[in-house]
């Protein structure tokens, strides 16, 4: 699924993602920017008057324009979780290698269970801003 871009007092990124068969990032602009990033924040919400039960993951996803130039898994910024009847799930904050080219995203695994719903809203929230000597 396509992501959105969005700035103000944060800087984030969105996407609306099918439990069913989540969509690893694959353009150049998705996910969120890390170039003037150093920690970002996850928010995943289920739809309106639905809830996420049970247990499951949202994988990490990275990119670097300057290395490989293609998205590639990052499994230690994955994201468990075991919860019920929450709309709305935050992680902590995550230290990430910011920098210019970089950007991040995360997507849902068929093992996240949202109660008489099918679609997840990812959003990555910059945090803090990286400090440029």
């Amino acid at each position: 699924m396509a992501w959105t871009q969005s700035s103000g007092y944060h800087n984030a990124a969105s996407s609306t993602q099918t439990i069913a068969s989540p969509t690893a990032p694959s353009d150049a602009t998705d996910g969120l920017d890390l170039s003037e990033v150093a920690s970002v924040i996850l928010c995943a919400s289920a739809e309106s008057t639905r809830t996420f039960s049970g247990a499951g993951s949202f994988e990490c996803y990275m990119y670097d324009s300057s290395d490989v130039a293609r998205w590639g898994r990052c499994p230690e910024l994955d994201y468990a979780i075991t919860t019920s009847g929450l709309r709305d799930l935050y992680s902590g904050e995550m230290v990430v290698a910011g920098g210019k080219g970089r950007r991040i995203a995360w997507i849902p695994t068929t093992a996240v269970t949202v109660s008489g719903g099918t679609t997840v809203v990812m959003r990555v929230l910059a945090s803090r801003k990286l400090v440029q000597p």
